[in-house]
């Protein structure tokens, strides 16, 4: 075979174009230093693919073989011409441009093995690919330092790569934030022109962001009472202190995908389309603007979820990891802060540090019921110790403001016992309009069903994560177009769904979570107080949502409780929690973070437990979907696509006649299909997508009532 003689490092069959790997590297070096002010960048992009000089790589390659390792030459020759901990940082990061972040001791062990094929492939390479010319930074590395270098090495590969294919760059979503600050202003003075108490209110909150975004970078807490309007106040002190300091962008993150639409439409009607980035579980896969900047955040608005944005700073994964360069220089807002993990505070609070001091983001914790101030984790004394820096209140007298924002009165009559559905039931069939939120699944599809007994029909809406994310979507617009309606949902509804009830019932549980409940009564804040009626359930609340509710049982006892509930009150139970939680899975997170342990901590930190099976549902469009899985098996468009018709259920939750198993090993692994229609025994297929790395199950019966229907109802 007449191989070029220029190395080359990909070659495009369908068209007959070939790129020269000399240009791939110095190209993808020039782009890493545009993503990272780290020095290094530049010699990760220029040797993160010296494998492909070995002659049997280029042979390869010719032959249309894939699969030969070439990212260790380079993590050789970084480990041997930079010297100090930031030469292992350099070859960490290469030897993991695919595979992923390994642990040091593992690192070692494979450049030890692969060292002669390495020194091979060196040989071959041009001496200014080599040239080692470059310092490396002052301090020692830190993992965030590490993954924030791994990041614009992988954007800047796979953006080259795209830009070879495609024959073209990628469109740039930039606009400039002076641009954007002047349209929410045009926004919010058309929202300010009709004036009420409530308007009048609001707008203080945002003249108060505003003000509060001339003040140094750093970490501000935005404590608003619900109804206050804090997504667009606080998109105010954003925008403005970004103008001010030269701040990048903004990333809004939230901890629920039930309202991250409904956020992110808010600024799409303020922004435009272009401008905001939605990435979550459930976005629609057919925007092309979202399948060309989810993958590395350059919007200059993002909103996401809490979960994505933490463990992402966390992972060890390629693909996860390629947005943390956008995140310097960003303005960062962490929606309902009380949700964020307490077992998880050491390493969250550290990150939120890291993002400040050393890539010189500022940090707003936004919140109704704002937790106790962050602290930061000792390594040497393995302790939590005070914040080091001030923490800026952006609301300077919340007393006053939660005073005059008063919506609701608070009964707590229905907590002195035991207080059954059947009951409960009786109370809300005899009102035009309420909101029910139950602890569990089966708790709100109990009452649902008592609600129809005592009705004769079934009027009431229920919602739940047993619907997926399309039907929840279906039942929030039937409950927009029909205010007096009677709703049953679980926690999902608590914190920033656009809907009001003139009377919330709410399972007793955390003071947080009812504060946040009744977030949902008398929103716009009518001559009239809402009720918010507090009952205990005759089901307990699951996993520590017993012991949240056991300190609220104690504060009622005390009377510390009444018909209105502040700050004051918040504080009290957060301190109370915070003797009771456990942070040694924080700790341990941590002491694997200071000694770059990768996989174990991408392993450890989970803002959620993965405890479910992933089940595809025939909803709607769904049902066209879930027919392609069938047939064709995974890709990575089609599992973007069905995220919207997926739910979460645990083992005793279903039976197994009614779903349909799937089995996939991942990337070139086999499919294999359980009961009829499956995937097709033993047929091969390809995906790239890391969804498709899980046991997956498609669900054969779907209720339009509760999400999936329960043989054991006696349906079947």
């Amino acid at each position: 075979m007449l191989l070029s003689s220029c190395p080359l490092a990909r070659i495009i069959v369908s068209s007959s174009r070939s790129q020269l790997l000399d240009d791939h590297l110095l190209s993808t070096a020039r782009r890493a230093s545009a993503f990272s002010r780290n020095p290094l960048a530049e010699l990760a992009g220029r040797w993160h693919d010296l494998g492909k000089y070995h002659p049997d790589w280029q042979l390869d390659l010719h032959a249309n073989k894939h699969g030969r390792d070439h990212s260790t030459a380079g993590a050789v020759h970084a480990a041997k011409h930079v010297s100090g901990a930031w030469g292992k940082v350099l070859a960490l990061i290469i030897a993991g441009h695919h595979s992923g972040l390994s642990d040091m001791p593992k690192l070692a062990q494979r450049l030890h093995e692969k060292a002669l094929a390495a020194s091979e492939a060196i040989h071959e390479t041009p001496a200014a690919i080599l040239a080692s010319n470059v310092p490396s930074p002052s301090r020692q590395p830190n993992d965030l330092d590490v993954r924030m270098l791994y990041s614009a090495l992988i954007d800047a590969d796979r953006l080259d790569a795209e830009a070879f294919e495609m024959q073209r760059e990628r469109p740039s979503r930039h606009v400039p934030i002076a641009q954007l600050q002047r349209r929410l202003d045009a926004y919010i003075a058309k929202k300010e022109a009709t004036l009420s108490p409530l308007s009048s209110i609001r707008r203080e909150i945002r003249i108060a962001c505003e003000t509060a975004a001339a003040s140094v970078p750093g970490l501000f807490r935005l404590t608003v009472p619900t109804g206050g309007g804090k997504t667009l106040a606080s998109m105010a002190f954003a925008l403005r202190h970004a103008e001010a300091h030269g701040k990048s962008r903004i990333i809004v993150a939230i901890p629920f995908t039930s309202i991250i639409e409904q956020t992110a439409q808010v600024y799409r009607d303020v922004f435009g389309g272009r401008a905001v980035l939605e990435h979550h579980s459930t976005t629609d896969p057919d925007n092309g603007h979202w399948r060309q900047g989810v993958d590395n955040w350059e919007a200059p608005v993002i909103v996401t979820t809490t979960v994505q944005f933490f463990e992402s700073l966390h992972t060890d994964r390629p693909g996860r990891a390629r947005k943390l360069h956008s995140l310097e220089s960003a303005v960062i807002i962490v929606d309902e802060a009380q949700t964020l993990p307490m077992d998880l505070a050491p390493t969250i609070h550290d990150m939120i540090h890291k993002l400040i001091t050393d890539y010189g983001c500022t940090v707003v914790l936004s919140t109704a019921s704002q937790p106790l101030p962050p602290q930061l984790y000792n390594p040497t004394t393995k302790r939590l110790d005070k914040w080091p820096s001030d923490v800026t209140e952006i609301m300077p007298d919340v007393y006053s403001l939660e005073q005059r924002l008063v919506r609701v009165k608070y009964d707590w009559t229905r907590c002195a016992e035991k207080f059954s559905y059947a009951s409960l039931a009786s109370e809300v069939a005899m009102l035009p309009a309420a909101l029910t939120i139950t602890h569990r699944r089966p708790d709100a599809q109990q009452l649902c069903r008592e609600l129809d007994r005592a009705l004769g029909d079934e009027t009431t809406l229920h919602l739940s994560t047993l619907m997926c994310a399309a039907h929840r979507s279906e039942v929030l617009a039937a409950v927009k177009r029909q205010p007096q309606c009677r709703v049953v949902s679980t926690q999902l509804v608590e914190a920033g769904v656009d809907f009001s009830f003139p009377v919330v019932y709410k399972a007793l549980s955390g003071l947080d979570s009812i504060v946040q409940a009744a977030g949902r009564c008398n929103r716009e804040g009518g001559a009239v107080l809402g009720d918010v009626r507090v009952f205990d359930a005759e089901t307990s609340p699951p996993g520590d949502l017993r012991e949240r509710a056991a300190i609220v049982r104690e504060m009622l006892i005390e009377g510390r409780l009444g018909g209105l509930v502040g700050n004051k009150e918040i504080a009290t139970y957060f301190r109370r929690l915070e003797k009771k939680v456990s942070l040694r899975n924080g700790f341990e997170i941590m002491e694997a973070r200071r000694r770059l342990d990768f996989p174990v901590v991408a392993a450890m930190f989970r803002m959620i437990a993965q405890t479910g099976t992933s089940i595809y549902v025939p909803w709607g469009k769904g049902a066209e979907l879930v027919a392609r899985l069938r047939k064709e098996g995974p890709s990575c468009d089609l599992l973007r696509r069905l995220q919207r018709y997926v739910i979460v259920l645990h083992e005793e939750d279903y039976i197994s006649d009614d779903v349909e198993t799937l089995h996939w090993c991942g990337a070139g692994g086999r499919a294999s299909g359980g009961g009829s229609g499956g995937v097709g025994s033993g047929s091969e297929k390809k995906c790239d997508c890391p969804l498709a790395l899980s046991t997956q199950a498609v669900l054969e019966r779907y209720s339009y009532r509760f999400g999936w229907q329960l043989r054991r109802d006696g349906e079947g």
